[in-house]
């Protein structure tokens, strides 16, 4: 039996202004320091390693990939080794920012 264990991500924005922003889809193999789009699930133990406005990190990356080795079952929007972030080029309030 598969301990869960796992380190937060740091939230960058609120989660439903993270939806609405203007997105893009990248692989997720590609998506550290990134802003989460979507949200991204885990079963068991069946709540959400992600949300949206979440910054993806190495850790988070590392931790996703544990659990898909051992069995768990990973839920997402795309479900096909993409994801959807943040397109900061075309994001108005990343103008305003000096973050990440």
């Amino acid at each position: 039996k598969i301990k869960f264990h796992y380190n937060f991500p740091e939230p960058f924005v609120r989660p439903r202004e993270a939806y609405h922003a203007p997105h893009k889809i990248i692989p997720l193999a590609d998506s550290e320091n990134e802003i989460s789009a979507e949200s991204i699930m885990i079963y068991p133990p069946g709540i959400p390693m992600l949300i949206p406005g979440e910054i993806i990190n190495a850790s988070f990356l590392e931790d996703l990939d544990f659990y898909q080795q051992s069995g768990s079952v990973i839920f997402s929007e795309l479900n096909n080794g993409y994801i959807k972030v943040i397109d900061k080029e075309n994001w108005e309030k990343w103008e305003d920012s000096d973050e990440l």
